[in-house]
């Protein structure tokens, strides 16, 4: 919050219709909609240039009076919205004030007037609906005369509060003094070695209320008498046990998916471990249940609030069928399909949500995906989509792409995931060698994976041991494992990434840096042709040792040909989004001079391929002149094309490209007027357009858009990773959907403070 405000007249501090600006909020009364109005203007005016922030302070101010009442209240993101509702509709009815004064012709807009000005003295409510209901439970529950005489009260007050005009009670001596009571009443019945956990979790005080209670009792309390200091209170003493349910221990115990049950064994080993007597920290089952439950809440709460959100997010949706979180009832599906929805930018990458849908049909997707983005209200800043290339997504009619750009009104940049789009061209080269029954599910892979224990790894053979191999690949050998070292040295965040390479190296007769090593095959997955790609690599080393047909070796050794020539720098310069164009064109001309290796593979790839050159659109293409790594005189022809050469009414999201023409295309060719849409699309400026290329560097738009195209996700991994996320903690910790909901948003904000377990990691995170 900012210093003082200059002083204002009194006409300036005036709201039509509700009085005047106020600094503060009552303290004796739950405030009204006029007086928390009146607060969030004054705070909109004269504190914070941001409206957003402007009622996140309005409402912590509000919910600081409220929190001196048990009265179960709102989450704070719903209270945000439930004032700048309020907000909405008084901008709303100013706008017609004009035409109001004098006669008051217009009687509709005189009574939604009246209408307004009524409700500004109503209780600005941000209890739970059913809070009375809660209430009434508690009281009941409740096992001596004072707790219930609390409730009681509490309920008394909160229906007082809610009347319109006169309210009798107040927030004063007679609440602290109920609370007084209640504590006296703990204490003697901790004495008497009784425990009420579940009363002491709902008493939650301040360190101020706790001041104002001593007041009251007369600071009849002394140290041997103290409140214990358990996850339920909110202030320590002397003799009570340290606050051990922390929202990091949450967070760790959640991240290793550690049930409530084992939690309390390892909580309680711990604290022994660490000089605390276990029978001082009240751990049970129910508790721990629900302090987790609420943690996660308040963290995602957290971190929806504060998302600090990037002006250009693309959206990455990814679907998979899981088991139901709460079981399955007479006739009732076992599982159901979720859509995990993620948003990335320049800074920003945060997992949304994983809601349940009815379907995987594109309208189903769409609604998912909407459903989540709303809630965040993050819908405005969507200017990509990131997808697999399925029909249901990329149908450019009906896919679920095209039906996110109907509702948010506008056209989106589509990056089809191009890792998807490599494992069909891998896909479509194995089956044209193999056959076509051939895949991951094949016998041979099985029987490999049996038989690999009893393998000697020291006797491998490479790729110039067979004839058929040195053709093909010794013109290519050397460049292909400088790449494979290049890319070595790189992050990969999947170690099938490293395997491949270093199978690639030792293939070619490289050595790794990390010496010659085979690793145990893992599982095979139709969704992961890189396994396939590894498990023909590692057959064809061991050719020699396995009881193979000749024609089976010589079908593995084409297709550690294709991986090698084509696949493996297709694959690993994926998701570089500036290079995109330069790459898918290298490939298609890769695939087209493949001819010469083996025609039917490369006609067969060159299809699949082409199926899918979503980067080689005419609108994409304005993307190219961020490419550094062009000539410069590539880079002018793309400039003078962009600005000349006319392109299609209704350019398609994918280019079509005749086989013919691949050997002499480049990129100036492709590129359109329509290309300029990019710039559109994403919201960034293309003056520097006019200027000379060796200008560009230097001048601020230009990097400003460098900035974020360069962090464009062209691959859809981290779609992958969400679906991962939803899987792995499914079933595990939480059974309720919102709590599932809030334990994946924790979940990724934990990995993302502590991404390895390395000590000096531990100490940043939990020294902070």
């Amino acid at each position: 919050m900012s210093g003082p405000s200059k002083k204002k007249l009194r006409r300036d501090t005036s709201i039509l219709y509700v009085g005047n600006e106020s600094d503060s909020l009552p303290s004796a009364k739950l405030p009204t909609n006029r007086q928390v109005l009146c607060f969030f203007m004054h705070l909109n005016r004269d504190v914070f240039t941001d409206r957003r922030q402007a009622s996140r302070a309005t409402i912590r101010a509000v919910m600081a009076i409220w929190n001196k009442t048990r009265v179960p209240c709102i989450q704070e993101i719903k209270a945000i919205i439930k004032v700048e509702n309020l907000y909405n509709a008084w901008k709303k009815i100013t706008k017609n004030a004009s035409r109001l004064q004098g006669t008051c012709k217009n009687k509709t807009e005189a009574n939604k007037v009246q209408d307004f000005s009524a409700m500004l003295d109503d209780l600005f409510d941000v209890s739970m609906t059913n809070a009375i209901e809660i209430m009434e439970s508690r009281e009941e529950q409740s096992k001596d005369d004072t707790a219930r005489q609390m409730w009681r009260e509490e309920i008394e007050f909160l229906l007082d509060q809610r009347k319109g005009g006169l309210r009798v009670f107040t927030i004063g001596g007679k609440d602290l003094k109920l609370k007084a009571k209640e504590i006296m009443a703990m204490k003697k019945k901790r004495n008497s070695g009784e425990r009420l956990q579940k009363q002491k979790e709902d008493v939650v005080f301040n360190s101020a209320e706790a001041r104002e209670i001593d007041e009251v009792l007369g600071n009849q309390s002394d140290s041997d008498e103290s409140v214990s200091s358990d996850p339920g209170f909110g202030r320590s003493s002397s003799r009570g046990t340290r606050n051990i349910i922390t929202p990091e221990l949450v967070h760790a115990l959640d991240t290793a998916k550690v049930g409530n049950g084992s939690a309390c064994d390892i909580i309680a080993a711990a604290s022994k471990a660490f000089g605390a007597k276990v029978e001082e920290t009240n751990i049970n089952r129910e508790s721990l249940r629900r302090k987790r439950i609420q943690i996660r809440q308040d963290t995602a709460t957290s971190v929806k609030t504060n998302l600090n959100a990037d002006n250009v997010l693309t959206v990455h949706f990814d679907g998979k069928k899981v088991q139901k979180l709460d079981g399955v009832g007479p006739g009732q599906k076992a599982d159901l399909e979720r859509q995990a929805v993620v948003v990335t930018g320049i800074t920003t990458n945060e997992v949304l949500g994983a809601p349940a849908i009815a379907s995987g049909g594109a309208e189903s997707v769409t609604a998912g995906v909407i459903k989540v983005l709303e809630e965040w209200g993050l819908s405005s800043k969507i200017k990509a989509a990131s997808f697999d290339t399925t029909n249901v997504n990329s149908g450019c009619h009906s896919g679920a792409a095209m039906r996110l750009e109907l509702y948010l009104g506008r056209e989106l940049l589509w990056l089809p995931c191009r890792h998807h789009v490599m494992e069909r061209m891998l896909e479509a080269a194995f089956r044209e060698i193999m056959g076509p029954s051939s895949g991951p599910e094949d016998k041979v892979f099985k029987d490999f994976l049996a038989e690999w224990t009893n393998l000697d790894l020291s006797k491998f053979s490479t790729f110039s041991t067979l004839a058929l191999s040195r053709r093909q690949l010794s013109n290519f050998a050397d460049d292909i494992i400088k790449f494979a070292e290049n890319q070595l040295e790189e992050y990969h965040p999947r170690a099938d990434y490293r395997e491949l390479l270093e199978l690639t190296i030792i293939y070619l007769r490289g050595q790794p840096k990390r010496g010659v090593k085979f690793t145990h095959p893992g599982p095979m997955s139709s969704a992961r042709w890189m396994a396939v790609a590894i498990y023909a690599l590692k057959i064809v080393l061991f050719r020699k040792q396995l009881n193979l047909p000749k024609s089976k070796v010589d079908g593995f050794v084409q297709v550690a040909s294709f991986v090698m020539v084509v696949y493996i720098e297709a694959w690993f310069t994926a998701t570089q989004s500036v290079r995109a164009p330069f790459n898918d064109l290298r490939t298609l001309k890769k695939l087209f001079e493949y001819k010469k290796v083996h025609k039917r593979v490369a006609e067969a790839t060159l299809t699949r391929f082409s199926q899918h050159l979503w980067y080689l659109s005419e609108r994409f293409l304005g993307i190219t002149v961020f490419d550094e790594k062009l000539e410069v005189l590539e880079r002018e022809k793309i400039v003078i094309a962009m600005k000349n050469n006319e392109g299609e009414d209704e350019p398609p999201r994918k280019r079509l490209v005749q086989f013919s023409d691949v050997p002499d295309m480049t990129l100036s060719d492709l590129v359109t007027q329509n290309s300029m849409g990019f710039f559109k699309v994403l919201g960034i400026k293309s003056d520097f357009l006019s200027c000379p290329i060796e200008e560009w560097a230097s001048r601020e738009d230009y990097q400003e858009g460098k900035m974020v195209v360069t962090h464009l996700r062209v691959v859809n991994d981290t779609g992958e990773r969400a679906v991962k996320l939803f899987k792995d903690f499914n079933k595990t910790v939480t059974k309720q959907e919102d709590s599932y909901q809030n334990l994946l948003v924790s979940v990724h904000s934990h990995r993302k403070a502590k991404p390895n377990n390395e000590k000096k990691t531990l100490i940043a995170l939990y020294e902070k």
